[in-house]
């Protein structure tokens, strides 16, 4: 019975910490100061102590409301994203994991597939998320499986202006691109709020090219490579009582598109569709003392993918009901509990199993913090524990401290727990599954220093950060006989650093910002899959040692201007690294004017991407578009 150990322990610590409360009032001023540090703070931010969490900040976003999540988050964060093309594929890799251990949680809900534990950031628009943050490190207490690598946070909020507002976007672009947006709010009063945003986009994508695997390196054009999307977000939002409200949002997503041949490849016939439907809903009351929270989701996501060529067709459909409960307590001596119960099932359809596979989890988890009585230094130990079937998934624990060693200079540091439960596809899938694996597992620390500068015009802020993390029984699919098998073969060891700094001045009319980002990732296989194994020790594919973003932003008045710069450094494409592709830069170039027509105002914009027209790949034979455009009109009704 060893393994009831780490959930006794979980409950004991639980129930201690919760029994401190009883029968005792804090003192005023802990009320008061934390009573704002619980409602408008969230799990992520304040049960995060030593981690780092990066805003994308509201300029980002509004100058990248027509594009995708994968876009945004190449030019505006670190995040290192894997593109297979323009409108293609797109995953995510965070300090050197993979493309399944980064949770994309949509205002707390992962959004990673069951069935193989990625995320397809191409198909989520800007426009439908009002926030966007990243959490860099392992997140396995807050959030349980696959948020090894970090967690990015995808959140809707409620409008603040009351009345009825009504925007329409339309947009065009190099290679066929037409979207056409249209959002409205009803704040009827301060009891009610209703939003609305539907998108429609398309486009050819038929691009030129320079085809590096033919004689001569020809240019020629992208084919079969259109795509399709539509879908509508409707959120509602109720507030009950003076410290109750309740809200509920529906996403519905549809997305069809050609997937184009590689390089070597004279004809794809290929397409796939793309459907999703979510549903959740969210119950929060909120006094001096507690905040509560009831959430659920219901997710419905279809993948069919079709070849002409081979008469191929398959259909893989997921269903998730996902529900959770927590409560933050304001206990004595400046403390706060975080303690919930999440239970997660998934149940999947596809030819590619022998029958319908279907997991239910249930996690219960906690987090304890503590802070001295000026607030110099917080500590916080975190733990978690998830059971399925019977079967106890590795005790999590993790622990953080943070500590202002000067009115301007911050350190801190986390160690932690991670963890990643195999798939639905890494376990039953026909043939190859292997129901036999286990869990990912790792260890993880960091610890980092921070400079802030505040002065009557500006804001300057920098960070240092230094990250370790290896992780044991990672899952990979080897070829044996006729198939593939998943196989708990790889031991990863990641470690490196991450550097950043901005700087923000305001005065009068003008606004700029300056912001720059780097990363450097070393991520290595420590453990040989086979007496010739040549990738023991080498650099794992598609991670970029160096890599680093650049921002200049500026608005005067009703002009608005971007510009940005991102480099991605030399990534192997084989495991011994006999083969890579060579660096590249990006750059980038936003300008908007706003005009103002009687009540109306008209937001007029152009986007210049890959400015200098690098010719460049992200994976390997997969051709990205070089210099591209595209212009939009904003009319807003008030």
């Amino acid at each position: 019975m060893n393994y009831l150990k780490p959930l006794v322990v979980l409950i004991v610590f639980t129930t201690l910490v919760i029994n401190q409360c009883s029968g005792q009032v804090p003192a005023i001023d802990s009320i008061i100061t934390l009573q704002t540090f619980i409602i408008k703070d969230s799990r992520e931010v304040k049960f995060s102590t030593g981690g780092k969490t990066e805003d994308v900040d509201s300029f980002g976003l509004m100058i990248n409301k027509t594009v995708s999540l994968d876009e945004l988050l190449s030019t505006q964060s670190r995040v290192i994203v894997k593109s297979y093309g323009a409108g293609s594929l797109a995953s995510s890799s965070i300090r050197g994991a993979g493309a399944a251990h980064t949770a994309v949680l949509w205002n707390g809900f992962n959004l990673q597939s069951p069935s193989h534990g990625i995320v397809d950031l191409s198909l989520i628009p800007v426009n439908f998320i009002d926030a966007v943050s990243l959490q860099s490190g392992s997140n396995g207490t807050l959030w349980g499986s696959g948020a090894i690598g970090g967690a990015i946070h995808l959140k809707n909020t409620p409008s603040l202006a009351k009345g009825f507002a009504l925007s329409s976007t339309s947009v065009a672009g190099s290679f066929g691109e037409r979207q056409q947006q249209i959002n409205f709010t009803v704040k009827t009063s301060e009891k009610y709020t209703t939003t609305a945003r539907l998108q429609y986009r398309s486009a050819l994508n038929d691009f030129s090219f320079v085809n590096s695997t033919l004689e001569g390196s020809p240019i020629q054009k992208q084919s079969n490579s259109e795509l399709v999307q539509k879908g509508f977000l409707q959120e509602n939002y109720i507030k009950l009582s003076r410290n109750q409200h309740i809200n509920f949002r529906f996403w519905y997503q549809q997305t069809n598109r050609n997937i184009p041949p590689v390089m070597s490849q004279q004809l794809s016939l290929s397409s796939q569709l793309d459907n999703s439907i979510r549903a959740s809903s969210e119950w929060s009351k909120k006094n001096k003392l507690a905040s509560y929270f009831i959430r659920s989701a219901w997710f419905n996501e279809t993948i069919e993918y079709s070849d002409q060529a081979t008469a191929l067709f398959s259909e893989t459909k997921v269903i998730s009901l996902i529900s959770e409960a927590e409560v933050n307590l304001i206990l004595r001596d400046r403390q706060l509990l975080n303690v919930g119960v999440n239970n997660t099932y998934n149940k999947a359809f596809s030819d590619g199993y022998q029958f319908n596979p279907d997991r239910n989890r249930t996690a219960l988890f906690a987090s304890l913090k503590h802070w001295n009585k000026k607030q110099k230094w917080n500590v916080l130990f975190s733990a978690r524990q998830e059971v399925s079937e019977n079967k106890f998934f590795p005790f999590i624990p993790a622990a953080g401290v943070e500590s202002n060693l000067w009115q301007n200079v911050k350190i801190k540091a986390n160690f932690s727990r991670s963890y990643r439960i195999p798939t639905l596809n890494d376990l039953y899938w026909y043939p190859g599954g292997n129901p036999s694996l286990l869990p990912e597992t790792g260890w993880n620390q960091e610890a980092g220093i921070v400079f802030n500068k505040d002065g009557d015009k500006y804001v300057g802020n920098a960070e240092f950060t230094l990250f370790n993390r290896n992780i044991k029984n990672w899952i990979i699919w080897l070829p044996q006989e006729n198939y593939w098998v998943p196989q708990n073969i790889m031991e990863v060891w990641s470690r490196g650093t991450e550097t950043s700094a901005k700087v923000k001045y305001k005065g009068g009319n003008w606004n700029i910002e300056v912001s720059v980002l780097g990363n450097y990732t070393i991520s290595t296989n420590e453990r040989a899959k086979n007496a010739n194994d040549a990738s023991l020790g080498k650099q794992l594919i598609y991670i970029p040692l160096y890599s680093g973003t650049g921002i200049f932003a500026i608005s005067h008045k009703k002009w608005h201007f971007n510009f940005s710069q991102a480099y991605t450094g030399y990534r192997y494409t084989t495991s011994d690294n006999s083969e890579f592709l060579p660096p590249f830069y990006l750059s980038g170039l936003f300008l908007k004017r706003i005009m103002e027509i009687n009540k109306y105002k008209a937001e007029l914009f152009i986007r210049a991407n890959n400015l200098f027209n690098s010719n460049y790949q992200v994976m390997a034979w997969r051709p990205m578009p070089g210099r591209n455009y595209q212009a939009g009109l904003t009319i807003k009704f008030n």
